[in-house]
């Protein structure tokens, strides 16, 4: 409504819009057909200029494939979105492409059996990990997408790396769920390392001070029992 109300005033508008969890960078978030049909609704109302905010900070939750279908929309908002996504997906992850097509159609899914919650969840855009679409059933069904999937790109290091920095989100969640394991968090931190993760939380935890509170978690970290 607001920006119908300066679209009626004045016919050369800028948009400044966030597009990730600014408390989870990596957290997983549906919103790729969101972003879309508001970059289509702006400039039907006399936007001249977008910014779409990212994880500007480090390392983010499908930031390469995001930033792409962005970048495409900008030039032409009349393209489909999803036709982007599985043109980007093929092209970047080859062999591995088919299952991590299979990962976007389980996030786009669970977001729409979620869009109740995902209208105003709680935080905002903040929202916490323990959020409903980041269900047991999903992190399961991500969890053996993403083994087929670096099945798939064995053999090709190039691919492989592509694949594991895509699955680096579940993992968070996974890990901020807990319970948290030496196994996982020791390939949570490898990849996310190797890919310059460096804060998590906007300008409030970095990679290092939440692997510290998760190595606390660990059982072999617990009190001893009397």
């Amino acid at each position: 409504e607001v920006i119908q109300q300066w679209s009626a005033a004045h016919d050369r508008l800028s948009i400044w819009d966030y597009n990730v969890n600014f408390s989870h960078y990596l957290a997983p978030m549906p919103n790729m057909e969101v972003i879309a049909d508001n970059i289509r609704f702006w400039v039907e109302n006399h936007a001249i200029g977008v910014m779409t905010q990212g994880g500007y900070q480090s390392t983010s939750e499908r930031d390469e494939m995001r930033s792409w279908v962005i970048a495409k929309l900008m030039w032409d908002p009349s393209r489909d979105q999803q036709a982007l996504v599985d043109d980007f997906i093929a092209g970047h992850y080859g062999k591995a492409a088919p299952m991590i097509a299979e990962y976007d159609r389980l996030l786009v899914e669970a977001g729409k059996k979620h869009a109740k919650e995902l209208a105003e969840p709680p935080g905002g855009i903040r929202y916490p990990m323990t959020v409903g679409f980041l269900s047991k059933e999903f992190l399961e069904s991500a969890t053996a997408i993403f083994a087929r999937a670096k099945e798939a790109a064995a053999g090709d290091e190039t691919l492989l790396r592509r694949v594991e920095r895509a699955e680096l989100p579940t993992l968070y969640v996974k890990l901020a769920q807990g319970p948290v394991s030496e196994e996982l968090l020791t390939r949570f931190e490898t990849v996310a390392r190797r890919e310059k993760v460096d804060w998590l939380l906007e300008w409030q935890v970095r990679l290092d001070q939440q692997l510290e509170a998760w190595r606390k978690q660990l059982p072999s970290q617990a009190a001893p029992t009397q």
